[in-house]
């Protein structure tokens, strides 16, 4: 509760002065005690990952003059501290979040360390691939018995070198222990959203996983149809932004949504690629192959999955009046791809004036938003998709060079004329 609420409660005589004070002392013991505990957990963090490196320094540092025995003792050492700490925590400090968050960090620091000393002392073969599975495996019981979400964050980033290890040099099969084991960190995630759902480490976990995913979802599918993997990310986009505008998110602050933001960032990039007449001339040359590889290859049916996925998201919020095409535009644009990729061999030119549209009328709603709600911020994030577009332009040969000069021009001019007037309006309005 904050100040300006505990005003209107005393002014229409709900509460007295007096409670008011308890009111506010409480709320004030609350926030410092949350703050010093989010510091402990910052800090003990920290802490487990430095003492975890310089332990690591100091051994690679006398290494080569240890026996083989002092070697393998050496190496099961972090382990047996780590083990130590986390039966600490969870026999004498079961409820503190630093504690866990802490010991779990060592703990999974020294199960990779061990790993690989042992590895090397005994000159075990093995690729990276697999050390990074292992590793992840046998860190994620702490995940539920730590109830530790910055362990699951390293298990989220472990899985993910392991899939680009795997996805592309591999066979595709070896992907699928990705899919599996982000499973029950899905779980964990489901938990955190409930319990904590303004904690910084669902925070956190709303960067890292559209993150991971985009990162790991063109993996495994090349062969044939890899075209098809633009109609993949556009659905991936969309959903992410749609995904960003559940009711959930307005509670949150803006930077923390991860989805919104890289949902918005990608469909705006797709736009702008294929604002070039190159694209869809590539789409053109495969048109006959493009219907029959959409329903054959795995880029195609998780094309269907991805953009399906996408267009029930939309059809929920829309049904709910979350999303609107007049106030939410980006929302309805993996649909038209998707539409405008199946008949893009019919006209290349018409696909690049329609990107080229949407773009531009993307900027122009921006824009006005900022002016109607005296938002200097988004009145400049307008004005500059419209200069991205055409500094894009400005790479069309088919363009002469006055004409991209007057389009810089007046969209430069652009730029001062509306920063100047939003400014005097609001200094007439603080007048």
């Amino acid at each position: 509760m904050n100040q300006h609420q505990l005003d209107e409660l005393l002014e229409n005589g709900v509460i007295d002065h007096a409670t008011a004070e308890r009111i506010a002392a409480y709320y004030r013991a609350r926030q410092d005690g949350t703050k010093s505990n989010r510091l402990l957990t910052i800090f003990g963090i920290l802490g487990a990952l430095l003492v975890g490196l310089g332990i690591m320094l100091i051994l690679a540092h006398n290494w080569d003059q240890l026996p083989r025995a002092a070697k393998t003792i050496l190496a099961f050492v972090p382990l047996l501290i780590g083990q130590g700490l986390v039966a600490f925590t969870l026999l004498r400090r079961p409820e503190r979040v630093g504690w866990r968050e802490a010991s779990g960090t060592f703990l999974t620091l020294a199960v990779g360390a061990s790993i690989s000393l042992v590895s090397q002392i005994y000159n075990i073969p093995g690729e990276i691939e697999s050390f990074m599975l292992t590793w992840v495996v046998l860190s994620l019981p702490l995940v539920w018995l730590l109830r530790s979400s910055m362990v699951a964050l390293l298990c989220w980033l472990g899985l993910t070198i392991y899939a680009l290890m795997t996805g592309f040099d591999h066979d595709g099969w070896m992907l699928l222990w990705y899919w599996v084991l982000i499973l029950p960190l899905f779980w964990h995630y489901r938990t955190i959203l409930r319990k904590t759902p303004a904690g910084n480490f669902t925070f956190l976990h709303h960067w890292m996983i559209p993150v991971s995913i985009a990162l790991v979802l063109n993996t495994g599918v090349w062969g044939r149809g890899e075209v098809l993997l633009i109609l993949v990310y556009s659905g991936l986009f969309g959903a992410y932004y749609l995904i960003g505008n559940h009711p959930y998110f307005r509670r949150c602050p803006v930077w923390s949504n991860g989805y919104k933001i890289i949902g918005w960032i990608g469909t705006l990039v797709g736009l702008l690629v294929f604002s070039f007449r190159m694209p869809w001339e590539a789409i053109a040359d495969k048109s006959d192959e493009l219907f029959l590889h959409l329903f054959t290859t795995p880029a195609g049916w998780l094309a269907l999955l991805v953009n399906g996925l996408a267009g029930w998201l939309l059809w929920r919020l829309h049904q709910r009046q979350i999303v609107r095409p007049q106030t939410q535009p980006v929302a309805y644009v993996f649909g038209v791809l998707f539409l405008l990729f199946l008949v893009g061999n019919l006209s290349p030119v018409l696909g690049m004036i329609i990107c080229n549209l949407l773009v531009l009328g993307l900027g122009l709603l921006r824009i006005r938003r900022g002016i109607e709600e005296e938002h200097l911020l988004g009145l400049n994030l307008g004005l500059g998709i419209i200069a991205i577009l055409i500094i894009c332009r400005f790479f069309d040969e088919n363009l002469p060079f006055v004409v991209r000069g007057g389009l810089f021009f007046v969209v430069g001019i652009g730029f001062f004329v509306a920063n100047y007037q939003m400014l005097k309006k609001r200094q007439r309005h603080a007048e």
